[in-house]
């Protein structure tokens, strides 16, 4: 008899450990959530190395606008090759294409949703209204 107890002990003693252990990964698990989302990632690395985006933000700025602004009329003055421009003028045109794509489909699903849920509203409010 003395042998059920003690492996009774033991029995509770490991599910009592493995309760602990258990409350002990939640409790690490969702400490690693926390450190490891996407905004504490860039916020640690905007502490750290904030230089570097500060130099990268303008680098993107700053090709953003090359992109977007048309170039003056330069093409009897720039010296530069007409492969250049034309490659740059395909590479904009075809960018600028994929964005009025993403656009165009992300408005008019969304306006599409808008007016779903307007429409349900106002149709939900006559069916209240007593006539």
């Amino acid at each position: 008899m003395g042998r059920k107890r003690d492996a009774a002990e033991v029995k509770s003693r490991l599910l009592a450990e493995l309760g602990e252990a258990r409350i002990a990964i939640t409790r690490e698990a969702a400490l690693a959530q926390v450190q490891l989302s996407p905004a504490a990632i860039a916020r640690r690395s905007l502490d750290k190395h904030r230089w570097a985006w500060v130099a990268g933000g303008a680098i993107a700025g700053l090709l953003f606008i090359r992109i977007l602004l048309p170039p003056k009329f330069r093409s009897d003055n720039s010296g530069k090759p007409a492969r250049k421009r034309g490659v740059t003028a395909f590479a904009a045109g075809f960018i600028f294409d994929l964005a009025r794509r993403a656009l165009t489909n992300y408005a008019s699903t969304h306006l599409r949703e808008h007016a779903q849920n307007y429409l349900d509203t106002i149709l939900n409010r006559q069916d209240q209204d007593p006539v």
